[in-house]
């Protein structure tokens, strides 16, 4: 064998073993990290850097849809590792409009994920104590980097029946009623306290039915009743009013207005 032959077969034995290194190195990461192209992973991953990347974008396209950093419930952050492969997983609630439905906030994360290189690998639909939730797990081919938990509170009706305190056949109908409801009472009247410890009795939450002005007022038929508060009350008794008013009717738990809006 001729030296030129030899140095040829030398360098073909060199360029095999180290396509055949670079290989090993490739199937081994093929293992860790999922299906990766050989371009992926000649480029390298940097999954700390995507992982960041990819949760800024959530929160840009969650804030485009009117949720705020204050919404952000709880935010916990964990280092990870996988043979070479090193990054840090988030795990992250939001607290989500119900005036939206969840499909939209899926279809807008899920959008903002795949434009920075990642994916949604599962979505899971619940319901905890009273709230929906949308769970998604988020990733970078095999690598998990996130798991975002939308929490939107469901919908509900507060039910106030105000301008009571006349006692009556009305009054009567209305406590036995066996549904939520929110008693405002006007004070000074008649059956104001008896009313207000009735329907504390049967559950139901007290409110003080605060009398103001009402336009036209001073006519006669326009008259808001005693513990009213007027345009002309002086300021440094208002206070003073509301805290007799308040004390002419037991348990109260908030107050509304009765007329003068």
């Amino acid at each position: 064998m001729t030296k030129k032959k030899s140095y040829r077969l030398i360098k073909i034995t060199i360029t095999i073993a180290i396509l055949g290194l670079l290989f090993a190195c490739f199937w081994v990461d093929y293992k860790q990290m999922g299906r990766i192209t050989l371009f992926d992973w000649l480029k390298r991953i940097d999954y700390e850097t995507k992982a960041r990347e990819i949760d800024s974008a959530i929160d840009k396209r969650l804030a485009e849809l009117g949720i705020d950093r204050k919404d952000i419930v709880e935010k916990k952050a964990e280092k990870k590792k996988k043979g070479k492969v090193e990054w840090t997983h988030t795990t992250k609630r939001v607290r989500v409009s119900p005036r939206e439905p969840l499909e939209k906030y899926e279809k807008a994360v899920t959008q903002a994920v795949k434009r920075k290189g990642g994916r949604v690998v599962k979505v899971k639909k619940g319901e905890i104590k009273g709230k929906k939730i949308l769970s998604m797990k988020i990733g970078v081919k095999k690598i998990p980097i996130q798991r975002l938990i939308l929490e939107q509170p469901k919908a509900r009706v507060a039910i106030i029946i105000d301008d009571l305190g006349m006692g009556g056949r009305a009054t009567r109908e209305l406590l036995s009623i066996n549904r939520p409801l929110n008693f405002s009472i006007l004070p000074f009247l008649p059956h104001s306290k008896a009313t207000a410890i009735k329907a504390k009795k049967k559950g139901f939450l007290i409110m003080l039915h605060l009398p103001m002005e009402p336009k036209g007022y001073p006519a006669p038929d326009k008259d808001p009743g005693k513990g009213a508060i007027l345009m002309s009350t002086p300021r440094k008794e208002i206070a003073e009013i509301i805290a007799q008013d308040l004390s002419n009717i037991p348990y109260i738990q908030g107050v509304n207005n009765h007329t003068g809006s």
